[in-house]
């Protein structure tokens, strides 16, 4: 059968159109074209049930094989190039196909399977049951321009009230009461089958068309909504001598094979919206991951690391353990609860990126006053979405974190590459004194619930006076220490042994923090001058600074410890509690005198270390977060612990 050539260029038609001819597949183009628009159709007027949920079966069939045929050719704008209705659909199928060629083949199979089912399963319907359109009105005014039965109509018209109420009496004057196509056929086009790209709609058409068309490119955010210039194995005819140049995204060819999708420098967009515009993460192994662009449009740098939480992210972005790091948060859904100025462990987010399978622009949620998209734009930090975490996560898993660039502001790939490369490495760079606060302060807020069904047990204030280390210090650790009665001195990390005894405390805390602990070795040499003085209780960076006061070593670990579900067994209760951690470095087992010193936690994953306890002085410490904010609350003990010593201290 021929070729229908009243091709469109917008809505559900052309996205099957145009995916068909990607696809290259062995169903005829006229026999697809007609079953859409039989579709279309029938939406509008079937009144039957059963004749619906056939129509219903057919355009998800059809547009399951439009993202599948579009995949295929490794082309991510074309599998989005839809209407925003069926946006989710298409970032699940992205996710569900690996990269693979193999892959493709079968996924393109079994789509053109299921359409071509769907499609016979709706013929066979109208055959055994021709009242469906029989008892429709709007059915039959639609057919009754020749055909009997569908069947027969290749391309049934469209209906009726998006016909021109003048085109029974002149069909020529169709076009001329179109400005639109008047336009276009002064170019030189003779009938409307000359023109391969008939013109948008008018509410789509740029109102600076007539002076010149390659405005309507240069002032669109979604170029990519342009059908495609060309297919393989397809010569499209000629366009108009004055159409204007095609947008450089869709002439550029396929690239090279280890960039996943066609690199596009993201256009200008508007604040509040960047859905076109495209972001690019290169690692320092050459390795180029290409998404969506959120957040702020700069180019960031730093080591990648993952966590595998799947709540908390505001947490996340607000701790200073992850300066010098892009996350990559394996949730497949982050943002759908937004951000609240309650939930923030710091002043400002920290991280230097983020990477996320599906970014959730509105959020939904009670608590929520901004969304998680303009809180990371306000602080600079670049969003990369619709990106497979899975396979990332795996590399990283397997090969080790890696230096990266992350980029929403344009830059190539090779250009990122080169950044990543050079990029200080995390191993033995400083960054605690970076993110330590620059003068002391007290802190005296305690816990409170977050919700009505939840119940906080705090002690009375002022029972202990703690002076806390703030070496990247989180503002839920201040609240749990203030709420077991202490009032908190909160000094910077470089704070001297002499000048914290100064102050009178009854405990000293060591805070977590980001970067190597290697290079603390001042701040170890002061906490080793505190040892026997005063109860000294450390978290995560506390617990390796306390390491190396004792004569232990720190090593780097393949990928580190992030997330809020990792079992650590206590030896002194031989319980299993679920930890929250976010840790790169750990102190070494065998560097720790076992005749000084406890090995109180072990790490049920990796047996390493996760906790300390001195056999003979007030000295305890552990790796991960006690606090628990976002976490399973299983160690919030220890800040009772640390009371019992301080008051057994006091005696």
């Amino acid at each position: 059968m021929p070729e229908p050539t009243n091709l469109p260029t917008h809505g559900p038609k052309a996205a099957y159109h145009w995916g068909y001819r990607a696809a290259l597949g062995p169903l005829p183009a006229d026999w697809l074209h007609a079953a859409v628009t039989r579709a279309e159709l029938y939406h509008r007027h079937a009144p039957d049930p059963t004749h619906r949920a056939l129509i219903t079966d057919l355009v998800v069939a059809g547009y399951h094989l439009f993202y599948v045929s579009s995949l295929r050719i490794r082309h991510l704008n074309w599998a989005l190039d839809l209407h925003d209705g069926h946006r989710g659909l298409a970032f699940r199928l992205l996710c569900r196909y690996p990269a693979t060629e193999r892959a493709y083949e079968r996924a393109h199979a079994s789509a053109h399977r299921q359409f071509t089912r769907a499609l016979r399963t709706l013929h066979s319907f109208e055959h055994k049951h021709p009242q469906v359109i029989e008892n429709s009105s709007g059915l039959k005014r639609a057919f009754a321009a020749g055909s009997s039965t569908p069947q027969e109509h290749p391309h049934p018209p469209a209906p009726a009230r998006r016909t021109n109420t003048q085109f029974a009496h002149n069909p020529s004057q169709v076009i001329e009461n179109s400005s639109s196509l008047q336009r276009a056929f002064a170019a030189g086009a003779s009938t409307p089958q000359d023109l391969p790209h008939p013109p948008a709609p008018a509410r789509r058409t740029n109102t600076q068309f007539a002076h010149n068309p390659s405005q309507v490119v240069e002032n669109s955010f979604r170029p990519h909504r342009h059908p495609p210039q060309s297919f393989p194995n397809h010569s499209p005819k000629p366009e108009p001598a004055d159409s204007g140049p095609r947008p450089a995204c869709l002439q550029r060819p396929i690239v090279e094979k280890w960039i996943l999708f066609p690199t596009t420098s993201p256009p200008d967009y508007p604040p509040g919206g960047r859905l076109s515009a495209s972001a690019i993460l290169a690692l320092e192994d050459g390795s180029v991951y290409q998404g969506r662009a959120y957040g702020a449009p700069v180019v960031r740098t730093g080591e990648v690391v993952f966590n595998t939480s799947i709540t908390g992210y505001q947490e996340v972005f607000t701790d200073p353990s992850y300066t010098g790091q892009i996350i990559v948060l394996t949730n497949p859904q982050i943002g759908n609860y937004g951000t609240n100025a309650d939930d923030d462990e710091a002043r400002r987010p920290y991280i230097e990126g983020l990477v996320v399978r599906e970014w959730a622009v509105t959020p939904s949620n009670w608590r929520s006053d901004r969304t998680a998209d303009r809180f990371l734009q306000d602080s600079g930090i670049p969003v990369i979405s619709e990106i497979d975490t899975r396979a990332l996560v795996r590399k990283l898993r397997i090969g080790g974190v890696m230096r990266g660039a992350l980029s929403s502001a344009g830059h190539s790939a090779e250009e990122l590459i080169e950044m990543a490369r050079k990029t200080p490495s995390m191993v033995g760079l400083e960054l605690a004194t970076r993110v330590s606060t620059p003068e002391r302060y007290e802190w005296t807020q305690q816990l409170k619930a977050c919700s009505p069904s939840e119940h906080i047990r705090n002690a009375e204030p002022n029972q202990f006076h703690v002076v806390a280390f703030d070496f990247g210090i989180k503002r839920n650790i201040l609240r749990c220490l203030a709420s077991i009665g202490a009032r908190v001195t909160v000094v910077p990390a470089t704070t001297t042994a002499a000048d914290v005894l100064a102050l009178h405390p009854d405990g000293v805390f060591l805070s977590n923090g980001p970067g190597d602990p290697e290079p603390l070795q001042s701040q170890a040499a002061e906490v080793r001058k505190l040892i026997g003085k005063k109860p000294i209780f450390g978290i995560c960076l506390g617990h390796q600074i306390v390491g190396l006061a004792l004569g232990g070593k720190t090593f780097k670990l393949k990928f580190g410890h992030r997330g809020i579900n990792h079992p650590v067994l206590n030896t002194r209760t031989n319980q299993v509690e679920i930890t929250v951690q976010n840790h790169g470095f750990c102190v070494d087992l065998d560097s720790i005198n076992a005749n000084e010193v406890e090995l109180s936690h072990i790490n049920l994953n990796d047996n390493t270390l996760e906790g300390l306890r001195h056999k003979s002085e007030p000295l305890f410490c552990v790796q991960y977060h006690p606090e628990a904010a976002a976490g399973p609350h299983d160690s919030r003990y220890l800040f009772d612990d640390f009371a019992a010593l301080m008051k057994e201290f006091k005696k």
